[in-house]
């Protein structure tokens, strides 16, 4: 089975590792927080932050890629503390 999470499509069993250890997805331009239902026994993802990108200015990784992340390492990122550690 497969999970999308914004522009990003990933098997199940990775996104439940990712799950696990607490990581959070991010893309080009935002930062997703990943969850899981009991109720209808799945993940999803819920954007916790938007880079107001500018022309020429980069984004947070590559176009058309994604990188799992802690709190730590996307604070560090964005230049703020915006997760809690």
């Amino acid at each position: 089975m497969t999970v999308i999470i914004g522009t990003v499509t990933l098997p199940e069993s990775e996104v439940a590792r990712y799950y696990e250890h607490g990581l959070y997805l991010v893309t080009y331009t935002k930062v997703y927080q990943l969850f899981y239902t009991a109720a209808s026994r799945q993940y999803y993802g819920q954007m916790v932050f938007h880079l107001p990108r500018e022309k020429g200015q980069p984004g947070l990784v590559k176009r058309g890629r994604y990188k799992a992340m802690t709190a730590e390492q996307v604070n560090r990122l964005i230049g703020f503390d915006l997760l809690r550690v």
